[in-house]
C-alpha cells in the first residue's frame, strides 16, 4: 500500500465521518423537536443538546465504519471488519476520554496552546487510528505475500 492510498483511504474516512456526523446531529436535533412537539411538552435544552452530541458522534462512526466497509471489501477482508470497527469504537471512546481529560482538567491552559484548535477532533482522530490500527500493515502484508 503506498503512501496515496494509505491517504486516500484516511481522507475518504474524515469525510464520511463528517458528512455522517452532520446528517446525524439534524436527524437527532430534529427527531427530538418531533418528539417534544407530539408530547405535548417541550424537551429540556441540556437533554437535547447531549441527545445530539450523541447523534453526531454515532453518525461518525457510522460513517467511518461504511468507508472502511467499502474499502475492506474491495480488498476481500469483510471477515476482519467487525474486529476493525471494535478497534474503531475503541478509539472513540479513548478519543472521548482524551478530550474531557483536556477541556475539565486543563480548560485554563489550553487558551494558549494550538491545540485547543484540535481538542474537538480526537474522538474522530481517535475512531479512525482504531479502525485503521492494523489494517494498513495487514493490507500491506497481503500485497507483498500475493505479488
Amino acid at each position: 500500500m503506498n503512501k496515496y492510498q494509505k491517504f486516500g483511504l484516511i481522507s475518504g474516512q474524515v469525510l464520511m465521518g463528517l458528512i455522517f456526523g452532520l446528517g446525524g446531529v439534524i436527524v437527532t436535533a430534529l427527531l427530538t423537536t418531533l418528539y417534544g412537539e407530539l408530547k405535548g411538552n417541550h424537551v429540556d435544552m441540556f437533554y437535547s443538546i447531549q441527545l445530539t452530541v450523541f447523534g453526531g458522534y454515532i453518525g461518525m462512526q457510522t460513517g467511518i465504519g461504511y468507508d472502511g466497509y467499502k474499502y475492506l471489501k474491495a480488498k476481500d477482508g469483510q471477515k476482519n471488519f467487525i474486529r476493525f470497527f471494535c478497534q474503531s469504537i475503541g478509539g472513540l471512546f479513548l478519543g472521548l476520554l482524551i478530550l474531557y481529560y483536556l477541556t475539565f482538567f486543563h480548560a485554563d491552559k489550553l487558551n494558549s496552546y494550538w491545540v485547543t484548535y484540535f481538542a474537538f477532533f480526537l474522538p474522530m482522530i481517535g475512531a479512525i487510528i482504531g479502525f485503521d490500527l492494523g489494517l494498513i500493515r495487514r493490507i500491506s502484508e497481503t500485497k507483498k505475500k500475493n505479488g
